[in-house]
């Protein structure tokens, strides 16, 4: 059958795309809140009143950015010139609804605070929204900002209606791109972040906005591994095997559903080795080298793409110079043997087109990145600036001491023994919303001796070495570098590898079922397996996808070992 595409495929793909884009999009998160904000520089007082003395039991208020001077956002709140309560926000409590209990009866309450506020609400002892009369500063003017959009009030804060995790970096520095403000996060190249200003731009500064852009680049991470598959493999049934491990995995839905980088780097990743195993089907020998310069640009502009994403991304160069070299012995050879028609003119002129496709290009798509620095005031568009950023990137990496509860060691990772968890919401009758990353055990424990079999077949398949080569070379490229970094690292950074892992797997599955003399035992296992997949993600799915459930389901169900706090 080839790798070409036929109408089965097309329907096949079509179904997995719908369904995973259903389950992606249920409960992503709202798509209105608070957008327009006012800040308190001095830190002075503001004046709340009411129509009338009424119970108040908790005020909600939604943190915009952070104060000018970046720190913790404090709130005092006053009742009859009485402190009832002061809470201090934590640097990360940014475009997100924090809340204060008052807990007193009043018609007007007093707030001392600093920071940018985008509105607050008050709710009584059984919930209801208590309508504000006026909101005044220290100087008794009117402050229309803090109460214009009580149609966003929320009463219970979740990850449904503010950031959560690094999305207080990212999904903020989207935002300051849009708007020319001094970007917050530079520690990693912009173009992940401008990728999540598109969505806030189209669909406004709220979680659905800040976070459609990597649902949708998860959605479309589906077609790349099924083309993936089906030119490796060549059959349909491998591909739509690999389609589906990759649409249940549960790292690939988790992280897909954050408004975090990781997501863009790894699709760049998927991409860059796609049009790289479609080069390597070409022959400049016997086909021209139309076909093979394609390709070859097609890999680059997708490496220059995912370098300006997250620098995590270079390590795919290391594979893909690996598969070009691959490639050219190949050529070599068979002009050693066949003397082909035009060869060294051919290679000649591949080798200096990969200097455009892999340095010039890519080098100008990662300073083109950086186009926002022309609009807000932090050193401007200049090559001088922009190195001066690289050069302080390269020194907070290198330099990174900080430790975290939930960091683990790249050994760690496909064995899963240290999950992270992201969030957690705690609800009245120990009812919970959490999310955690991992992977699916039945996709990533299965994957380590897949690994294996991939790595033997590679050193001992005299007729066809270099197609586990190809697959072991995607992996270890994204893996390996990690054993050489020191600083503090999570088991998200292994995301970028689980796209290879669902093809050691296929790889296996493939040379069981050649080598099997029942190939019915082998369709009916693999039948099985996947059932294993699919029904493990449904098992897992409230422990990654932030739908409300029994604490208790979470903690003596799905916490299989000790080491596993995702929320119980």
């Amino acid at each position: 059958m080839g790798s070409k595409f036929t109408r089965k495929d097309i329907i096949i793909l079509t179904i997995i795309m719908l369904v995973y884009s259903v389950i992606a999009f249920v409960n992503l998160g709202d798509s209105i809140a608070p957008e327009t904000f006012w800040e308190n520089e001095s830190g002075e007082q503001i004046t709340l009143e009411l129509d009338e003395i009424t119970y108040i039991d908790r005020i909600n208020i939604y943190n915009g950015r952070l104060s000018a001077d970046e720190k913790n956002h404090t709130v005092e709140v006053l009742v009859d010139d009485e402190v009832t309560s002061t809470v201090n926000f934590a640097l990360g409590s940014v475009f997100c609804w924090e809340s204060i209990d008052i807990k007193a009866a009043a018609n007007k309450l007093l707030l001392k605070t600093n920071g940018y506020i985008g509105e607050i609400v008050i709710y009584s002892e059984d919930g209801e929204l208590i309508e504000i009369r006026s909101v005044t500063d220290y100087n008794g003017d009117s402050i229309p900002e803090i109460f214009d959009e009580q149609n966003a009030a929320v009463y219970q804060p979740s990850f449904k209606n503010g950031t959560y995790f690094d999305e207080i970096y990212h999904a903020r520095t989207a935002y300051e791109y849009i708007n020319g403000i001094e970007a917050y996060e530079w520690t990693h190249p912009p173009l992940g972040k401008l990728i999540i200003s598109i969505g806030i731009s189209i669909f406004g500064m709220n979680p659905f906005g800040w976070r459609i852009m990597g649902t949708l680049a998860g959605i479309m991470m589906l077609p790349i591994m099924y083309v993936m598959a089906k030119t490796l493999f060549k059959k349909t049934a491998y591909a739509a095997f690999a389609c589906v491990l990759f649409s249940f995995d549960f790292m690939h839905f988790a992280q897909t559903r954050i408004a975090t980088i990781d997501v863009y780097a790894t699709f760049f990743i998927m991409l860059m080795y796609l049009f790289m195993y479609k080069f390597y089907e070409e022959n400049y020998n016997v086909t021209g080298i139309k076909k093979v310069l394609k390709y070859l640009a097609f890999a680059g502009v997708c490496f220059g793409l995912g370098a300006a994403s997250k620098w995590t991304s270079v390590y795919a160069g290391a594979g893909l110079a690996v598969i070009f070299a691959i490639y050219m012995v190949k050529r070599f050879t068979e002009y050693r043997r066949y003397n082909p028609k035009n060869y060294i003119k051919n290679t000649i002129k591949t080798l200096l087109w990969c200097v455009l496709f892999f340095v010039i290009i890519p080098i100008g798509i990662y300073i083109l990145s950086y186009l926002p620095y022309a609009f807000i005031e932090q050193g401007g568009f200049t090559f001088e600036n922009i190195w001066r950023i690289q050069e302080n990137m390269f020194k907070y990496h290198s330099g990174l001491s900080a430790t975290h509860p939930f960091s683990s060691q790249w050994y760690e990772w496909p064995l899963m023994t240290k999950p992270i968890w992201y969030h957690v919401t705690r609800l009245p009758d120990e009812r919970i919303m959490t999310i955690s990353a991992f992977g699916n055990p039945a996709i990533w424990w299965v994957g380590i001796p897949a690994a294996a079999v991939t790595a033997y077949y590679a050193m001992t398949d005299k007729k066809n070495k270099w197609l586990p080569f190809l697959v072991l070379i995607g992996y270890a490229s994204q893996y390996l570098p990690w054993a050489l970094i020191g600083r503090v690292v999570f088991i998200y950074h292994y995301f970028p590898s689980v796209p290879f892992v669902v093809l050691m797997i296929t790889y296996a599955v493939k040379r069981l079922y050649e080598r099997a003399k029942n190939k019915k035992n082998v369709i009916a296992g693999v039948g099985v397996y996947l059932a294993i997949v699919i029904a493990l993600f449904v098992m897992f799915y409230p422990a990654i996808s932030g739908v409300e459930t029994d604490q208790s389901y979470v903690k003596n169900v799905l916490t299989w070992f000790d080491g596993w706090y995702i929320g119980g």
